[in-house]
């Protein structure tokens, strides 16, 4: 399901927006809803159920979010790699997943494309 960007009419200076030490940043925004950016990564996550459980799941993902755009550039070289049967190992838990997502699919495609797809 796609979310609709937020519409707090809440300027990023004005919001409670938070910054990390390498430049990831979060901000909580109404309707149980976390917005993480990093780089080029920027995301909406929204989380469903009692305050307790909403406030560990974003705490969780604040917290493992903090170091993904670093995976991630450390195999963009393999990640901009077209697909293939002996495409090489990647480590780290997101650009395994990206790997994934195209194993199999014919033509030109790269672990990138389920990370520009949105």
């Amino acid at each position: 399901m796609v979310m609709p960007f937020p519409t707090d009419e809440i300027s990023v200076a004005q919001s409670n927006l938070k910054k990390t030490g390498n430049g990831a940043v979060h901000r909580i925004l109404s309707g149980n809803r976390l917005h993480l950016q990093h780089g080029p990564i920027d995301l909406i996550i929204v989380v469903n159920g009692p305050e307790q459980v909403q406030n560990e799941a974003f705490d969780r993902a604040i917290h493992r979010f903090e170091h993904i755009l670093e995976e991630l550039v450390t195999e963009l070289p393999i990640l901009r790699t077209p697909w293939n049967p002996s495409f090489p190992n990647v480590k780290g838990r997101v650009a395994k997943r990206m790997l994934e997502a195209v194993q199999g699919l014919d033509g030109f495609i790269t672990p990138m494309a389920p990370f520009w797809s949105f």
